[in-house]
Order: C-alpha cells, then structure tokens, then sequence
C-alpha cells in the first residue's frame, strides 16, 4: 500500500527524514519495500501484514505507528460537522438482513455542490496511486486513505422509495458498476439496493445507477463494515478487486464506525457545503466489550530474552493506544484500543512491547536447557522399515496433503477445519485413496507403469472427537492386463508378510461386504477384484483393483494395510541355514482351470502332493483366452526340487512330478504340459 509522507507528517507534531521513517518502520512495525520521490513529496510502498491490515490501511494507522515508535504526539483530524434539526430518518430508512454480518451507517447531506476538490487533497490521492474525480468522490477515497475504511457516497435523488435493503443479491439480479461492467450476481453476494434493485456490490464495487454526477445535489453517505469472507469470495467470483474489497477481505474494525461516519461527513461539508440532517440512520448493532489482558513483566523477559524495565513497557503500550492499569507487582491490564483486531492474547502484548522497544537491543545468547533424547519411537521405527522394503521393491515414496475438499468416506464422520486455508483444504482426510489417486491421475501422463506409496494419518469424528489411525497405501498401475497387475501387488504384499515373519495371513474376496474405517470404501473398489487381508481373524488390509469409474485411464491396484496391526502381528525371527551343497531341479507345469479357481488353492494341492523334496514353487505364467476355453484360464508354476544330502536323480523327481500331476487331475483340472 503507497503512503504519502507529506500527509504522514501533517498528522504527526514531529516526523523523521523519509529514509529514517523507512528505516524505522521496517525495524518495528512492518517492511517498506520501496521509498520513491514523487514531485515534492515521497512516497512510501509497505507491505502491511494481513493482520495489521484493519488498523494500518489509512494514514492514521501508519502515523500512530511513527508516533509510538519515536515518541512523538499524534495529530488526529477533527470532524466538524452542520447538522439540521430534521433527522435523517425522516429522510431514508435502513433494512439489513441479519445474515449479512452487516453494520451499516447512513446520514444525509443536502444542497452540495459538485467541483473539483481543493488542490492539497487531490495531491495526496495522486501520491497514492487514485486519480481525482470531484470533491464528492474525492472526498470518498480521501477518508479510505486516511482512516484505512472504504466510505461510499450515492445520489440521493435517485434513491428509489427511499430505502436502503443490506440483502443478499436475487437470483438473475445484475448491476451496471461504475466502470459500466454489467455484472450477473449470484445469492451469496451481499449488494446495496433500493426498491428497484441494487445500487452497489457490498464492500466491492459501487453501481452506475446512483453515481455521483455533476448535477447531483444531494446526497447519502455510507459507512460500513461488511462480512469479510463473503467480500472475499465475492472479489474472486466477480473478478473485481478494488482498494475497498481488499481492505474489507481483511475485517475492518466495526467500533471504528462512527468516528470514521463523522469525519466523512466533516469533510464532506468541508469541501462541497450542504447541511446534513439530524444524526445517523444505523443498523441494529451488538457492541462487542473487549475485555483487558493481562500483562506479566516476568514473562516478556522469559519470551524476549531481556527484561524491559516496568515503565517503559508501560509507556510502550500506551503510546499504541492501550489503556493500561496496574493489577500487581509484576502484572499489568490492558485495554485493546477499538482500532486493533490482532490482539488476543498475552503473548500478542509482549510482541508489541518488544518490537517497539528494539529486538535489536536483545542480546543474542544459548538457551539454557537440557538437550534430551526424545523417547524411543516404536511405530516410528517400524514406518521406516516398511518403506524402505518398499523403496527396495521400486516403490516411491509420495507425501500429500492431510486435508482434503471433500471426503471419499460417505461413512466416517468428517472432520471440518474452523478456519481452512481455502476451499480445496476444508477438511482432514477420512482415507489415503483421495490423495494417491490423484497422484495417478498428475502422473500417468509421463509414466504409464507407476508404483508409488505413502504412509500417513487418516481422520474420523467419533462424538465429536478426533480419532487418528496410521496407515500405508500404495498404487501400482500398468498398460498390461489388469489381473496381471492384480496378482503382481498380491505377490508384494505376500513377501512383505514373509519379511515380517507374519506366516498366518489370507486373502479373502470382499464380494460385496462393507469395507470399514480405516481403510477406502467400497465405491473406490473394483468390484470382482477386492479382497480383505487377514490375519489371525483380523483384517489388516485391503488389496483391490479401482473401480472403473474412477477412470484412471490405465489399471491401478491399490494396497492398504495397517500400520498398528501389522506391528502388533510381527514376528521377526531369523534362521541361518547353510548354503545347499547340493544342484537343485527345475520343472515347469502348466494347468488349466476355472477362472473362478483360486491360485492359493492350486498351491495347497500341490504342497500336499509333494514330499519334503519340493524346495519351492512359483507361479510365473497367467493366461486367460477364448482359445483355451470359455470360462478357462492357465496356469504355469516353476517346481523345485532339492535335496540336502544327495543330488536328485531324474526318477526320483519324475515320481514326485507324477505324484503332483494325480493329485491334480482328481480335482478335476487339466495338466497341459
């Protein structure tokens, strides 16, 4: 925001240089960004905080802040005003709708006369970047600069009924702006209407209809504060930002209202004449007490790092403005002033004490405190031994956002954030699905065959309190067949049980059941590819392929397992077995079943057909066509067979391959080589 110094020291009984003003400000109060000569004045540029906006957006607000910081005597401007003996609610009535949030103030002015305004004031708007007008609108934008709170003046005369409707916009409702963009409304955007429609875009933008005008004679004056959300979104759904929206999106102080409503109408009769009636016309308007802070001398030295010495603290604060009695000894109250929304706690005091009196003058030196090593962590331990089994599979590790625009868990009670950072963040995640399916989704365009993971918190409201579970999902996606990729993730997770000495593990088809918190719901499942891990009777996770319409654009299996079940179930124990001395045997066997047929059932005939000699077997071949039968699909397993004592011969592995091939065949299935 630009800052006039010449205005700056017509408020001040005493100011700095410029660069020494620069210098000072950027030290304890906020950065100055930029310092420029402007004719014969300079301008400053400063970067005012978000919450320091409400009190720091006017003249006013940055002079208070030179003043406390030098110690000089703050110049406030007077409103004298000219007040006939009708009241001004004879002249215009008010109608705000609670919903809007809206403290409005009205007063009206009649017999002005529209002239370019006095040379000094149209000086200062040009130094802050608003070029003049008239001496109403002048007069508008001048009490913005100086006080940091956009005013409004409409015609009165073109006021229709005389009423003036704080509402929230119809539907179809549009506005010509004074710019003459037409602008098409929406129902939750506050304007400023009449009987005939709206007059101006609350806290955003004023209307063409009742415009200050060279012929216009009298005129109503608005003051008010606006819901500061609902500015901001309606700035972003319009695509209209101006200086009054930015200063309203950031909650400008209603206690404020009357003196700013004053010294608009002082000026305004200052440089157009009129005579304004009787008082204010407002809206109905909780006053909200503040209630002192308590203030220990003790702790500003424990967060500073420095004692302040008890009167200078003192006088610090009253130079801000505060209104400070003294409780005890080592304790202080004090009084927010009406202008500072920021201010809510102690520690909030003790920043405004130490910024004004110097961080500078704080002495940097070692905290005095024990280092201690923090408590050995278990799950920790164990969350960085599952992903390094992974990364070692050729999994990468992804880390996404805990908050979500909406859950994927119809389910589990959400957890809405009080105060998100925007819309797309509103509340924490209910499952890790969300996230890792959009990870496919940016991605898959430059890789088709992904295979990425996480380890993360989800979130559920149980009575209205937060209940967290730790888990791990991964995603593998491929331009294969998708059972291929199936079977591919079920091998992974199967060798990271085997890892974990987990050995009582089975997969069990969903087939329709209710998947639970904390794993993804059903409606992100494939339906006739999902299954339930258990252990034990215990579900540890999930392994299912995404539900088509989802459309990923490839295949993508999903593995979800719990961290705290599969910790509870690890049973590492390693065993030391010397090297075979021995050749192992090698035989291939393909077999032809029903698709319905279960790879872990085939495993168990063949295991039980074998004796002690078969050392291993792995399936390596799925094939599944209308050429080997409908409702058919292949099989092909490597058998090997090893002794520890003796070579085996070719009759000895035959006799057991015989064996194998029987045990098949009397259930039923057929041995194709």
């Amino acid at each position: 925001m630009r800052y006039s110094y010449l205005w700056l020291s017509s408020l001040l009984s005493k100011i700095p240089q410029p660069k020494e003003v620069a210098r000072l400000l950027t030290l304890h109060s906020y950065p100055v960004d930029q310092l420029v000569k402007t004719g014969n004045d300079w301008v400053f540029d400063i970067d005012i905080p978000a919450n320091r906006v409400p009190d720091s957006a006017g003249h006013i607000g940055v002079a208070r802040e030179i003043a406390a910081i030098t110690k000089t005597a703050l110049n406030v401007p007077r409103a004298l005003t000219k007040m006939s003996g009708e009241p001004a609610s004879r002249a215009v009535s008010i109608s705000v709708d609670e919903k809007t949030g809206c403290r409005y103030m009205a007063s009206v002015v009649a017999g002005v006369k529209i002239k370019p305004s006095p040379r000094v004031i149209q000086e200062r708007l040009i130094s802050c970047g608003l070029r003049p007008i008239n001496n109403i609108v002048d007069a508008t934008n001048y009490i913005m600069l100086e006080t940091g709170h956009p005013v409004h003046a409409f015609d009165y005369d073109k006021i229709a009924g005389k009423k003036i409707f704080v509402r929230f916009a119809n539907s179809g409702e549009t506005i010509e702006t004074l710019d003459g963009m037409h602008v098409a409304l929406s129902k939750n955007q506050i304007v400023i209407a009449d009987t005939n429609g709206p007059l101006a875009i609350a806290g955003v933008k004023g209307g063409k209809r009742a415009e200050i005008t060279p012929g216009t004679k009298n005129i109503l004056l608005e003051t008010a504060v606006f819901d500061s959300r609902l500015v901001r979104d309606t700035a972003r759904s319009t695509g209209i930002t101006t200086d009054a929206s930015s200063r309203f999106s950031h909650g400008l102080p209603a206690l404020m209202l009357d003196e700013v409503a004053e010294r608009l109408l002082g000026l305004i009769q200052s440089v157009a004449g009129g005579v304004a009636k009787k008082g204010f016309v407002s809206s109905r308007w909780s006053r909200r007490h503040k209630m002192p802070i308590s203030l220990r001398r003790s702790r500003i030295e424990s967060v500073i790092g420095r004692d302040i010495p008890e009167r200078e603290a003192y006088d610090i604060l009253v130079r801000l403005g505060f209104r400070v009695s003294k409780k005890s000894k080592d304790e202080f109250l004090a009084l927010t002033p009406s202008w500072r929304t920021d201010i809510e706690c102690e520690e909030d005091l003790i920043e405004e004490v130490g910024r004004i009196f110097g961080y500078g003058k704080v002495e940097p030196r070692a905290p005095h405190m024990a280092l201690l090593h923090p408590e050995e962590s278990e799950e920790h331990y164990f969350s960085d031994k599952i992903r390094s089994y992974f990364r070692a599979f050729g999994f990468t590790e992804v880390q996404n956002y805990s908050f979500v625009a909406e859950n994927i868990r119809s389910d589990a009670v959400s957890l809405e954030l009080l105060n998100p950072i925007s819309g797309d963040y509103r509340y924490l995640r209910s499952s890790l699905a969300g996230g890792i399916f959009k990870n496919v989704r940016d991605n898959i365009g430059h890789e088709k065959s992904l295979k990425l993971f996480e380890v993360g918190d989800v979130f559920r409201s149980i009575k209205k309190s937060p209940d967290t579970h730790l888990l791990f999902g991964a995603v593998m996606t491929g331009s294969g067949r998708s059972e291929n990729l199936y079977f591919e993730a079920k091998g992974t997770v199967e060798s990271l049980f085997a890892e974990l000495g987990i050995t009582d593990v089975w997969f069990e088809d969903i087939a329709g059941e209710k998947v639970g918190w904390p794993f993804s719901p059903n409606t992100v499942m494939h339906p006739y590819r999902a299954a339930f891990c258990k252990s034990d009777g215990t579900t540890i996770g999930v392994l299912f392929e995404a539900h088509p319409e989802l459309r990923l654009k490839t295949p993508a299996v999903v593995i979800e397992l719990s961290m705290k079940e599969l910790l509870a179930k690890e049973r590492v124990e390693y065993e030391f077995r010397p090297l075979p001395k021995y050749p192992a045997v090698v035989r291939d066997l393909a077999i032809l079943v029903s698709k319905e047929e279960k790879v872990d059932d085939i495993l168990d005939v063949i295991e039980n057909a074998a004796d002690g000699l078969l050392a291993d077997v792995d399936l390596f071949d799925y094939y599944e066509e209308n050429t080997i039968g409908e409702g058919q699909k292949s099989l092909a397993f490597h058998l090997v067979f090893q002794a520890s004592d003796r070579t085996l011969t070719d009759s000895e592995v035959n006799n057991h391959i015989e064996k194998i091939i029987k045990a098949l065949r009397r259930e039923g299935w057929e041995i194709r080589s």
